[in-house]
Parts: C-alpha cells; sequence; structure tokens
C-alpha cells in the first residue's frame, strides 16, 4: 500500500510549505523520515517565527513584507503599533516600485474588493496619502493600519496605534472597515464572497492591549468597544479613557453614540450573550455610572475587572459616585466576576457618593481597593466597617492606604478579627498597603500601624510610587 514517503521530496516540501505556521510541526513529527526530509523547511519555519511572531514595526513597512513574502503574514501573533519608527526605515518601503506593489496586494484582496466599492481606486489613493509628504497623514496612516489587519489571519494581540480612534477625521472611515472586518471575523457568511474562507482576519484575536497614556492625552474607550465583539477575545487594557453620557465635545462621547453613523452590523450577530470577553481592565479611567453599565452589559461572561479612576482634567470628564459605579459593575457581572480592582488616582474633590457594597458579589475571591473608596465621602456609620462590606466567597483582601488617618482607619477595621473565621471561611490573605511611605513620614503611620495588626491584618509599607505598587496597573501601562 503506498504511503505519504512514497512521495517525491520535492512534492512533501510543497505539503510542507503550504502547512506553515500552524500545521507544520506535528506533519513533521509524524514520523522521522518527514522529520529528516523537511529540515530546511523547519530551519525556515524557525526563521520566520523568530522574525515576525512578534512585531513592532511601521504598518506600512509590514505591507511591503507580506507583499513580498504572503507566508509572513500567517505567522505574526503579536502586533504592536504604538509609535512610529524611523523614516529611515521606510525609506525602501515608500519607494514607487514598492507601492505598486503593496497596493497590488491590496487592492486583490477579495475581501476588501467586496468591503469597499471601487475598491481599484480607493485603496491606491488612500496607501498613497498616507505615505507621502502630509506629515498629519503620515503620522496617522489610518488606512494602511486598517488594511494590514485583513491580511493578520493567526493574530492573537494587538496593540493600537494611539492615534487610531474613531472621532478625528479619518475616524469615519476606519470605524467602518473595522466594523466590517469584525462582523467577517464572527461571520464569513456576512459578505458576498465564498463563507468557507478558512483564514479570517481579527478572528483569533485574544487580547488588545492599551495605547495613548501620558503628556495630558484622553481617548474614548469607544474606541475598543468594537473589538470587544470578537469570537475569541476574552482580554481588553485601556489607559487613560473616557466614556460618560455627555454629548458636549469637551465632555467624551456617550458610549454607543458614535457608532449611529458609521454602522454596518447586523445586531442580531451582535448579541451580547455570545461576547466572550474574561477580563476587562482599565487604568486612569474615566467613567460614570452609565458608561460602565453600557460597557458591561456586554459581557455577561467577564471573570476579572479592574478599575482605576482619574479626576476631570479641565472640564473633561465626570464627577465621581464610586457607591453607584461599584453597584452599576455588580448589576451586570456581580455573578461572574472573580476578581475585582477598585482604585483612585488624584480625585482633587471629584469624589462623591457613599462607600460601595461589595457583599452582593456572591462569588469574588480576590478584591484589591483603595481605603479612601470604603470609607467614602460621609460620615463613618457602623455598616462601613470592613466585615460589612465584603463577600462571604473574598479569598484575598488588599488595602491601598496612602494618608495616615488613624481615626477612620480605626472604624474601618473594627470588629475585623473577631469576625473573619465566621463570615470568611474562605479567606486567607488581607494586606494593608501603605503607598509612598518613607523615612520621613514612617512614624505618622505607627499608630495606624497597630491597630491594623490587632486586627489581624498584615502591614505592608512601601516608598514605592504607587504606579509601581498597583501591580495590574504598571504590568498594563508597559
Amino acid at each position: 500500500m503506498a504511503s505519504i514517503l512514497d512521495l517525491p521530496l520535492e512534492l512533501l516540501d510543497n505539503v510542507s510549505i503550504h502547512l506553515l505556521p500552524n500545521s507544520l510541526v506535528p506533519f513533521v513529527l509524524s514520523c522521522k523520515a518527514i522529520y529528516l526530509s523537511s529540515a530546511h523547511i523547519i530551519a525556515r519555519h524557525n526563521a520566520y517565527v523568530a522574525s515576525w511572531r512578534h512585531v513592532s514595526h511601521d504598518a506600512l513597512y509590514i505591507l511591503h513584507e507580506i507583499a513580498h513574502d504572503p507566508v509572513i503574514a500567517r505567522y505574526v501573533e503579536s502586533l504592536r503599533l504604538h509609535d512610529r519608527p524611523n523614516i529611515d526605515m521606510l525609506a525602501y518601503a515608500r519607494s514607487k516600485e514598492s507601492m505598486e506593489k503593496i497596493i497590488e496586494m491590496v487592492v486583490s484582496n477579495p475581501v476588501l474588493q467586496d468591503t469597499i466599492k471601487n475598491s481599484e481606486d480607493f485603496w491606491p489613493s488612500e496607501l498613497r496619502d498616507d505615505n507621502g509628504h502630509d506629515r498629519d497623514r503620515f503620522n496617522r496612516p489610518f488606512s494602511t493600519t486598517t488594511a494590514l489587519l485583513w491580511f493578520l489571519p493567526n493574530l492573537k494581540q494587538f496593540r493600537q496605534p494611539e492615534w487610531f480612534e474613531v472621532h478625528r477625521p479619518m475616524g469615519g472611515l476606519v470605524c467602518m472597515l473595522r466594523n466590517r472586518l469584525i462582523v467577517f471575523a464572527r461571520n464569513p457568511a456576512s459578505l458576498k464572497i465564498a463563507p468557507e474562507l478558512e483564514e479570517r482576519s481579527l478572528a483569533s484575536l485574544e487580547t488588545l492591549t492599551p495605547y495613548s497614556s501620558t503628556d495630558g492625552i484622553r481617548t474614548v474607550l469607544q474606541d475598543v468597544e468594537p473589538f470587544m465583539k470578537l469570537p475569541k477575545l476574552y482580554n481588553v487594557y485601556s489607559v487613560s479613557g473616557i466614556a460618560s453620557n455627555a454629548l458636549e465635545m469637551n465632555k467624551g462621547i456617550p458610549w454607543r453614540y458614535w457608532r449611529r453613523p458609521y454602522c454596518w452590523m447586523n445586531t442580531d450577530s451582535y448579541s451580547s450573550d455570545s461576547m466572550p470577553l474574561r477580563r476587562l481592565e482599565i487604568v486612569y479611567g474615566n467613567c460614570n455610572k452609565r458608561a460602565i453599565g453600557g460597557i458591561l452589559s456586554q459581557t455577561p461572561h467577564l471573570e476579572v475587572f479592574k478599575y482605576s479612576h482619574q479626576n476631570r482634567w479641565d472640564g473633561n470628564g465626570i464627577a465621581w459616585d464610586c457607591g453607584a459605579f461599584v453597584a452599576e459593575v455588580e448589576k451586570w457581572v456581580g455573578n461572574a466576576l472573580r476578581d475585582l480592582a477598585i482604585n483612585v488616582d488624584n480625585i482633587h474633590n471629584d469624589y462623591s457618593g457613599v462607600a460601595p457594597d461589595f457583599t452582593a458579589f456572591e462569588h469574588l475571591e480576590k478584591l484589591e481597593v483603595d481605603a479612601s473608596v470604603l470609607i467614602g465621602d460621609t460620615e463613618m456609620l457602623l455598616s462601613h466597617c470592613l466585615q460589612y462590606l465584603l463577600p462571604g466567597s473574598i479569598k484575598t483582601l488588599i488595602i491601598n492606604l496612602n494618608k495616615p488617618d488613624l481615626g477612620l482607619v480605626a472604624m474601618l477595621v473594627d470588629g475585623f478579627k473577631a469576625s473573619k473565621e465566621i463570615l470568611f471561611p474562605e479567606l486567607e490573605t488581607v494586606v494593608m498597603r501603605v503607598i509612598g511611605c518613607d523615612e520621613g513620614n514612617e512614624k505618622d503611620f505607627e499608630d495606624v500601624r497597630q491597630v491594623v495588626e490587632d486586627e489581624g491584618i498584615e502591614w505592608e509599607l512601601l516608598s514605592k510610587e504607587r504606579f509601581d505598587v498597583i501591580s495590574w496597573q504598571g504590568q498594563i501601562c508597559k
């Protein structure tokens, strides 16, 4: 009986090449003879992995390389477009010959042909404008970056560039293309082309990491909202994002408002029940109750939610009611959450409302929260004591403290030691971390430390900056 080993070596090579990258390894490991005969293919595969699995080059440069070697597109799993590269890097990619090859590849893409009318006229003009002498277009190549996403079927992690925003002048186009791309990733039959296409761009995307975070830049969380509909997107991270119900230009954009002019979506395919998102982390955000409800109402399977609130900048944002905010979180994902963090940065009198109640989070295992959040802005009441604020399922509790307020801390932890074994049988770790402490003010915390340790709470004195201490923030802002 004939076997695959009876095939000519040239044919085996062709089979191996067509299996790059995902199916090559199991094929060459199926028997020793194939493995030995495929040594050069394996070397090529390893070279692709080393060079292209994690990419941080410019979008045009990547398109240039794919146009010359299409196999590259299947190897890109992590794409970081946070910064523009040195212009010299793009010199040969912007040459007339290279641009023609890139344009030919983009125009011939069957999905892009179906998405854009007059594709043969649209894409050449857009790609040339993006990469011409217009400094603003060169620094914000919307069309080039959007086109690139259509060629990466195995992309798992994507870091958006800071300018990739839907409310900029070119935002309507970007929004339209992204929405169409995301609908296709979920349901290939939504396009006119053959639905049996196996390689669907963004269909494998699992993690969306943040873009702008410094220098007074604010963005809108709506920029990541279309991606939350992807079939395998489990993790979304955002930095310096605004989402409010205000319609004024300088107040942020309401969560659902921007989609109306550009929406190409089939609402049936966008039901919240099918959304797979498991983790959502927002650092230096500015979201009110309605905005966070608009987000979380679409994420019924969310298990990890971490939110760090930052005050308004020159009226840009909202005054924050933490109690109402947490109640809205509980309303939509309280039964699903296992890990929750609520932190506050630089409130400056923008905080309002009573302390939040976490008792309704029936399955919550880990909570990280600032002491100022637990205390609220009202007069301390018995119900604000720690044992009355936590769910019985809690296993790990971390409280961040940056002011030595003995009276409020004493009332917060009062009676905790006596009741924790009864109320919280699964509680393993309780830590109060003092942030920003140094030798100059260490004595100010001594009395607070005594009270905290008397209640069986571990005391951790840290002189590091807050950004480094709250690990979940530091990890996603890098």
